[in-house]
């Protein structure tokens, strides 16, 4: 299935080491979730040293403001193939589960908060946007902390099943230690009654949607084409265009 692993600016290309470990594993398609612009810009970079598994180009937008969050998302859905917002905030979770474009929000549960309701799971259901169920949080944290996680995410589990929303189970691994075997994610899964059901839905859910963002890419990459073209060799350049711009 595919495997989330968010990539930063600092992470050297050649020998990664979450990488490395991921190919050992047997893992073959993999989202790198690129966690700011200039790491995004180095993905031709990490798909050539490592292709002989599957890379798939993300990113993931972290905002605090509504209007920066919809602009960020505008800039950036056209250049990759899954979109994910890191969330929390209740305006950040409505905006995103309210945005087609969106196809991922995760860390959506504050300790105190739950994070998701009736009517934000009816919203990712309508939208088709994935609510994620991040597992890593189960490792990173202990105590009363952990509890609360567990309590929250355990009731994310049971409105989004009721409500038939779509689910994203993964690590979001930051590191290679936080890249697990199947058998030790379905541990997990089994402490916020998570089942095995609910991870064959993620991976459909993963790859439907990824085929769906790339097929969109391709088409209108080719309707855009077809909008500048005049005749052979030549064609229309937009007067507001600029070289400078990403």
């Amino acid at each position: 299935m595919p495997r989330i692993l968010r990539v930063n600016l600092e992470e050297k290309v050649k020998n990664n080491k979450k990488l490395e470990l991921a190919k050992e594993l047997g893992y073959q398609k993999i989202i790198i979730n690129h966690t700011s612009p200039n790491s995004l810009k180095k993905h031709r970079d990490f798909s050539n040293q490592y292709n002989k598994l599957n890379l798939v180009k993300a990113i993931e937008i972290k905002e605090t403001k509504v209007r920066k969050l919809k602009q960020k998302i505008k800039k950036f859905r056209p250049k990759v193939n899954f979109l994910i917002v890191d969330g929390g905030l209740e305006e950040i979770n409505t905006v995103s589960l309210e945005d087609k474009r969106v196809d991922l929000l995760y860390n959506h549960v504050e300790p105190n908060k739950r994070g998701i309701n009736h009517v934000l799971a009816k919203k990712a259901r309508e939208n088709e946007v994935g609510i994620g169920f991040n597992l890593k949080k189960l490792l990173k944290n202990n105590g009363y902390l952990r509890s609360r996680i567990i309590q929250h995410q355990i009731e994310n589990n049971q409105i989004t099943r009721k409500f038939n929303s779509p689910r994203v189970i993964s690590l979001f691994s930051d590191n290679k230690y936080q890249i697990k075997k199947l058998r030790d994610i379905e541990n997990l899964m089994r402490v916020i009654e998570l089942k095995k059901e609910d991870l064959r839905k993620s991976k459909k859910f993963l790859d439907n949607r990824i085929k769906l963002n790339e097929k969109y890419k391709k088409e209108r990459f080719i309707e855009h084409k077809k909008e500048r073209f005049i005749e052979p060799g030549v064609e229309k350049i937009e007067e507001s265009s600029s070289i400078n711009e990403e």
